[in-house]
């Protein structure tokens, strides 16, 4: 259900507000580059504690690949994209909550960007 409130959200934000030719495309581009920040940060931290190395960036791009392929076939090959758009989903009927929702995860995908490289310094340091 957050993944629909999210994609909900993402679309009208490339639809109304950059006006983006294929917003259904983007919408999935970016969806997937956020779920590949998150999961790859967790991966990375996990693999950097267990083993104290690094693991190259190989693997974050082979990650990614994966979940933008899976997503693609899900939001559009099979159309759930549009069936989204069609329900306008909402987390506990409030648009403000879905809102807020959507906006905190943007902004924890883009602080992972900024921070993951100080988190596994840290912990590589304290190996």
């Amino acid at each position: 259900m957050i993944l629909k409130v999210i994609y909900y959200y993402y679309f009208l934000f490339y639809t109304k507000i950059l006006s983006e030719r294929e917003p259904h495309t983007v919408t999935v581009f970016v969806l997937s580059v956020c779920e590949g920040l998150i999961l790859n940060f967790f991966i990375r931290v996990s693999y950097t504690y267990a083993t104290c190395n690094l693991y190259g960036v190989s693997g974050d791009i082979i990650i990614t690949a994966l979940i933008l392929i899976v997503n693609f076939y899900y939001y559009l090959t099979l159309k759930n994209g549009i069936r989204i758009i069609r329900e306008k989903p909402a987390l506990f009927k409030s648009k403000k909550i879905s809102l807020f929702i959507v906006v905190s995860f943007f902004l924890v995908c883009l602080n992972l960007i900024f921070s993951g490289g100080y988190v596994l310094q840290n912990i590589r340091s304290n190996c």
